[in-house]
């Protein structure tokens, strides 16, 4: 029955709708163990509604559930360790915490695009904060992971970010 009201739940509401969140909020604080269990995408999914929300507790908490979850989809998997940075830059933890989480996200998932996407973004934070050969030693770098990235939303951005990096830096 859980199941099928989460099946049910995504069809009705196929964007992260209030209604959307609303519900699934409902089926897990009703249902907490079968969604942990046997639905860990409806974790991810709560987690996605809830940062979109600005709930980054509650998102981070999400998050985490579903990483920690054997049974999670491993095409996910990858966003939500991103995620997880993204809600730590959102919640202005340390620099180093918000690279420690991108690294990490791209030292589990190295050869997708979002694990390599993490990594040109966490190359780029405090790029401004070196000296001129270890930007260009970063540059360069940045640019061999991004020519090996396919989609083409995630280049772009990592390539705009690029661009910001650098002429933050002055040049």
């Amino acid at each position: 029955v859980t199941g099928a009201i989460l099946r049910m739940t995504e069809l009705e509401n196929p964007n992260f709708s209030k209604k959307y969140g609303m519900k699934l909020k409902q089926l897990y604080e009703s249902e907490s163990k079968i969604v942990s269990n046997f639905y860990p995408e409806a974790l991810y999914n709560l987690g996605e509604y809830k940062y979109q929300n600005k709930e980054f507790a509650s998102a981070k908490f999400f998050m985490n559930e579903y990483l920690q979850n054997r049974n999670k989809d491993p095409e996910c998997a990858p966003y939500a360790s991103k995620r997880l940075a993204d809600i730590a830059s959102r919640t202005h933890e340390s620099i180093s915490e918000v690279k420690g989480l991108l690294l990490q996200t791209y030292d589990q998932y190295p050869k997708t695009d979002i694990g390599k996407f993490s990594y040109v973004t966490a190359m780029l934070l405090d790029y401004n904060k070196h000296d001129p050969s270890e930007q260009e030693r970063r540059t360069l770098v940045v640019d061999e992971v991004l020519a090996t990235i396919k989609d083409l939303k995630l280049k772009h951005l990592a390539e705009l970010n690029k661009g910001l990096a650098v002429l933050d830096a002055g040049k």
